[in-house]
Protein backbone atom coordinates (compact mmCIF):
# COMPACT_ATOMS: atom_id res chain seq x y z
CA UNK A 1 0.00 0.00 0.00
CA UNK A 2 1.64 3.55 -0.97
CA UNK A 3 1.80 6.77 1.26
CA UNK A 4 -0.94 8.12 -1.02
CA UNK A 5 -3.77 5.13 -0.85
CA UNK A 6 -2.59 5.44 3.18
CA UNK A 7 -3.05 9.23 2.99
CA UNK A 8 -6.51 9.13 1.26
CA UNK A 9 -7.98 6.54 3.62
CA UNK A 10 -6.75 8.40 6.36
CA UNK A 11 -8.05 12.03 4.98
CA UNK A 12 -4.44 13.43 5.67
CA UNK A 13 -1.71 14.55 3.53
CA UNK A 14 1.39 12.11 2.18
CA UNK A 15 3.40 13.85 4.35
CA UNK A 16 1.89 12.97 7.65
CA UNK A 17 1.52 9.40 6.09
CA UNK A 18 5.53 9.07 5.76
CA UNK A 19 6.06 10.58 9.33
CA UNK A 20 3.78 8.51 10.91
CA UNK A 21 5.52 5.06 9.05
CA UNK A 22 8.88 6.70 10.25
CA UNK A 23 7.87 6.77 13.60
CA UNK A 24 6.96 2.99 13.32
CA UNK A 25 3.30 2.97 12.70
CA UNK A 26 1.57 0.68 10.81
CA UNK A 27 -0.86 1.68 7.37
CA UNK A 28 -3.77 0.56 9.36
CA UNK A 29 -2.92 2.50 12.34
CA UNK A 30 -2.38 5.51 11.17
CA UNK A 31 -5.86 4.92 8.65
CA UNK A 32 -7.64 4.58 11.95
CA UNK A 33 -6.45 7.95 13.12
CA UNK A 34 -7.37 9.48 10.20
CA UNK A 35 -10.66 8.17 10.68
CA UNK A 36 -10.44 9.17 14.81
CA UNK A 37 -9.69 12.39 13.91
CA UNK A 38 -12.22 13.13 11.04
CA UNK A 39 -14.93 11.27 13.34
CA UNK A 40 -13.86 13.75 15.92
CA UNK A 41 -14.18 16.59 14.00
CA UNK A 42 -17.44 16.04 12.81
CA UNK A 43 -18.96 15.85 16.03
CA UNK A 44 -17.33 19.20 16.37
CA UNK A 45 -18.85 20.75 13.20
CA UNK A 46 -22.23 19.38 14.41
CA UNK A 47 -21.93 20.68 17.48
CA UNK A 48 -21.34 24.16 16.44
CA UNK A 49 -24.08 23.55 13.43
CA UNK A 50 -26.51 22.90 16.64
CA UNK A 51 -25.55 25.83 19.03
CA UNK A 52 -25.09 28.86 16.23
CA UNK A 53 -23.46 30.79 19.15
CA UNK A 54 -20.22 28.71 19.39
CA UNK A 55 -19.35 29.42 15.72
CA UNK A 56 -17.69 32.57 15.81
CA UNK A 57 -16.82 32.17 19.64
CA UNK A 58 -13.27 30.84 19.58
CA UNK A 59 -12.53 33.75 16.37
CA UNK A 60 -14.59 36.58 19.15
CA UNK A 61 -13.10 35.86 21.73
CA UNK A 62 -9.27 35.54 19.94
CA UNK A 63 -10.08 39.21 18.52
CA UNK A 64 -11.75 40.56 21.57
CA UNK A 65 -8.22 39.26 23.25
CA UNK A 66 -6.28 40.99 20.86
CA UNK A 67 -8.19 44.45 21.27
CA UNK A 68 -7.70 44.52 24.83
CA UNK A 69 -3.91 43.82 24.55
CA UNK A 70 -3.41 46.37 21.84
CA UNK A 71 -5.22 48.90 23.76
CA UNK A 72 -3.28 47.83 26.82
CA UNK A 73 0.02 48.24 25.34
CA UNK A 74 -1.10 51.74 23.84
CA UNK A 75 -2.31 52.83 27.45
CA UNK A 76 0.94 51.84 28.85
CA UNK A 77 3.00 53.42 25.76
CA UNK A 78 0.90 56.76 26.33
CA UNK A 79 1.51 56.08 30.40
CA UNK A 80 5.56 55.98 29.80
CA UNK A 81 5.56 59.16 27.53
CA UNK A 82 3.40 61.41 29.61
CA UNK A 83 6.00 60.29 32.95
CA UNK A 84 9.20 61.44 30.39
CA UNK A 85 7.26 64.84 29.66
CA UNK A 86 7.01 64.92 33.54
CA UNK A 87 3.26 64.86 32.82
CA UNK A 88 2.36 62.27 35.51
CA UNK A 89 4.12 61.24 38.86
CA UNK A 90 4.55 58.01 41.06
CA UNK A 91 2.15 57.47 43.22
CA UNK A 92 4.24 56.71 46.02
CA UNK A 93 6.47 60.00 45.69
CA UNK A 94 2.99 61.68 46.40
CA UNK A 95 2.31 59.84 49.28
CA UNK A 96 5.56 60.47 51.14
CA UNK A 97 5.42 64.22 49.97
CA UNK A 98 1.90 64.96 51.99
CA UNK A 99 2.52 62.69 54.47
CA UNK A 100 5.46 64.87 55.27
CA UNK A 101 3.28 68.02 54.80
CA UNK A 102 0.84 66.48 57.50
CA UNK A 103 3.33 65.46 59.98
CA UNK A 104 5.23 69.02 59.09
CA UNK A 105 1.76 70.78 59.79
CA UNK A 106 0.71 68.98 63.15
CA UNK A 107 4.46 69.63 64.17
CA UNK A 108 3.82 73.48 63.83
CA UNK A 109 0.24 73.36 65.37
CA UNK A 110 1.61 71.13 68.55
CA UNK A 111 4.40 73.73 69.32
CA UNK A 112 1.99 76.88 69.57
CA UNK A 113 0.65 75.99 73.48
CA UNK A 114 4.50 74.98 74.88
CA UNK A 115 5.79 78.54 72.40
CA UNK A 116 2.66 80.69 74.25
CA UNK A 117 1.71 79.47 77.22
CA UNK A 118 3.98 81.40 79.13
CA UNK A 119 3.15 84.51 77.79
CA UNK A 120 -0.59 83.91 77.97
CA UNK A 121 -0.41 82.98 81.31
CA UNK A 122 1.34 86.66 82.12
CA UNK A 123 -1.24 87.95 79.61
CA UNK A 124 -4.55 89.79 81.54
CA UNK A 125 -5.39 91.39 78.86
CA UNK A 126 -7.98 89.37 76.30
CA UNK A 127 -7.21 91.75 72.86
CA UNK A 128 -3.19 91.15 73.82
CA UNK A 129 -4.13 87.08 74.10
CA UNK A 130 -6.49 87.27 70.55
CA UNK A 131 -3.19 88.99 68.96
CA UNK A 132 -0.85 86.73 70.33
CA UNK A 133 -2.87 83.69 68.98
CA UNK A 134 -3.11 85.04 65.65
CA UNK A 135 0.20 85.85 65.37
CA UNK A 136 0.89 82.72 66.39
CA UNK A 137 -1.67 81.44 63.90
CA UNK A 138 -0.42 82.67 60.84
CA UNK A 139 2.81 82.32 61.57
CA UNK A 140 2.31 78.96 61.31
CA UNK A 141 0.18 79.13 58.41
CA UNK A 142 2.86 81.33 56.62
CA UNK A 143 5.32 78.26 57.32
CA UNK A 144 2.91 75.86 55.47
CA UNK A 145 2.83 78.36 52.53
CA UNK A 146 6.45 76.60 51.50
CA UNK A 147 4.26 73.40 50.94
CA UNK A 148 1.14 75.32 48.10
CA UNK A 149 2.15 73.78 44.38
Amino acid sequence: MSALDIALQAHCSTTLVRKKLKASKTPQQIIDEGQAWLAGEEARRKKRESNPALEGEALESFHAAQTRKERALADLRELEHRTKLGQLADVNEINLWVSGMLIRFRDILLRIPTELSERLAAETDQGNVRRLLDDEIRRALAELQEFHV
